[in-house]
């Protein structure tokens, strides 16, 4: 099954892909929306919420621009942080479209 739509791609019930990006914008400068821009870092995340999650940086536009993917199963967290850093330097649609079990 394709990553975008994996049922355990969810927290709390609802589909986490693709993060919804952070990072410089303006009136120029748009946040990206969507599949966009190239992988290129990933990160598993501590933190004081207890949701299992992860740091995903995209390159866009000649920028940086972060997302997180919270996750309802810390189990399948690391097996996603795994595959994305497979992942890096490819387009975010493209690992989006991957056949996951």
């Amino acid at each position: 099954m394709e990553l975008r739509k994996h049922p355990r791609m969810t927290c709390l019930g609802r589909l986490n892909w693709p993060p919804e990006w952070k990072g410089p914008y303006g009136p120029d400068n748009p946040l990206p929306r969507g599949e966009v821009g190239i992988l290129i870092r990933v990160e598993p995340a501590s933190s004081i919420l207890r949701t299992p999650h992860c740091i995903v940086v995209i390159q866009w536009n000649d920028q940086e621009y972060l997302g997180s993917l919270y996750f309802d199963e810390e189990d399948f967290l690391q097996e996603i942080v795994g595959l994305l850093q497979s992942c890096l330097g490819r387009p975010i649609a493209e690992i989006g479209s991957l056949d996951i079990p």
